[in-house]
């Protein structure tokens, strides 16, 4: 399968998701229960955290679409049978994209009504932000068991990796331990489109190499 130059980017978005991912988990440090007094006071006194915050989250989803293109473009040109490991892992992909821009309208509606003093609809924000989990498991559990399987089948990733990605998907689905994912993720992000824009060089052929003879009619 040719490659281009635009093809070769993609998995390089890998790095700038972990960037994202980080920036956007780590930076938030505010109180997280919603109904605790305090949160009101810290969204409207945080405005430009929260914003820098969301912001990352909305750069995540989008970078999230090329990465998915990535990763897809890398199964299938191992797998030319069914595709389905691809099918799978892209979608999962496709939806944490989703996921991850929903979560910064609901992070920005609430700084945007913290900012204005309508601790109702900050209260019922938060409500519906502790549970984004869910939306987020599901998704990142597709996204790690397709890939994670699929590049075990096609060496698409190195094995260790393969591995790696497989138990991340599997920890999806144990619920409270999903929280290791959460915070892995990043560095899972980084090494994973550094493997896959690794194995998407193109081959250059050996100098010395000797053209097979040409048979001549007689």
């Amino acid at each position: 399968m040719p490659t281009s130059r635009f093809d070769r980017m993609l998995p390089w978005t890998g790095v700038l998701i972990g960037i994202a991912f980080a920036f956007d988990g780590y930076l938030e440090t505010g109180p997280d229960t919603p109904d605790d007094p305090a949160r009101l006071t810290w969204l409207a006194t945080h405005q430009a955290i929260g914003i820098a915050a969301a912001i990352a989250s909305a750069v995540l989803s989008l970078l999230m679409f090329f990465f998915a293109a990535a990763v897809r473009r890398a199964l299938l040109a191992r797998d030319h049978v069914t595709g389905s490991y691809a099918a799978v892992a892209y979608g999962g992909m496709i939806a944490l994209a989703a996921g991850a821009s929903a979560d910064a309208a609901l992070q920005l509606g609430a700084l945007d009504a913290a900012s204005r003093g309508h601790g109702d609809v900050v209260l019922t924000l938060g409500y519906l932000s502790e549970f984004s989990w869910i939306p987020w498991i599901v998704a990142s559990a597709a996204m790690f068991l397709g890939l994670g399987i699929g590049a075990l089948v096609t060496d698409a990733l190195p094995r260790w990796l393969a591995v790696v990605t497989l138990v991340l998907g599997g920890l999806c689905l144990l619920g409270l331990p999903g929280i290791v994912v959460y915070l892995v993720s990043p560095l899972w992000f980084a090494a994973t489109g550094i493997a896959l824009a690794r194995r998407s060089r193109p081959r250059r052929e050996a100098p010395n190499a000797i053209a097979a003879p040409v048979a001549h009619p007689v």
